[in-house]
């Protein structure tokens, strides 16, 4: 009779079990780390959605769009939405607080965008 490892012999059913990898610590603890060009999307994307979010609670609550800061909010994002303003309509002429739908149809595409470049950079470090 050979011995046998006792990794390799299941007691409960007294047969030989497969053997399976050895899963070292250092494996098991091994986190994710995101590459350069992940944090680059990421970074660029947080500021994205910064803005947009900006000017969607502005475009929510301001009544005055001669406002120095609203006018910065809009022309900072404006490029951006523009695409969206011109599906769903832009926003109203006397410029009262309103409901941007461009611009929460833009934070979807930004979010979209972003999760397609980071998916596509880490297959392709994994690759």
């Amino acid at each position: 009779m050979a011995l046998r490892r006792k990794d390799d012999y299941d007691e409960f059913y007294e047969t030989i079990a497969v053997s399976r990898p050895r899963t070292y610590r250092s494996e098991a603890n091994l986190e994710i780390v995101p590459s350069i060009g992940e944090q680059w999307v990421g970074l660029v994307a947080g500021i994205l959605y910064t803005l947009l979010v900006l000017r969607l609670l502005v475009a929510l609550v301001s009544s005055d769009m001669h406002n120095t800061f609203v006018r910065a909010v809009f022309a900072l994002t404006g490029w951006l939405v523009t695409p969206a303003a011109l599906v769903v309509g832009g926003m109203p002429r006397d410029g009262a607080g309103f409901l941007d739908l461009a611009a929460i149809l833009t934070i979807i595409a930004v979010a979209v965008i972003a999760w397609i470049l980071r998916r596509g950079i880490r297959h392709s470090r994994d690759s």
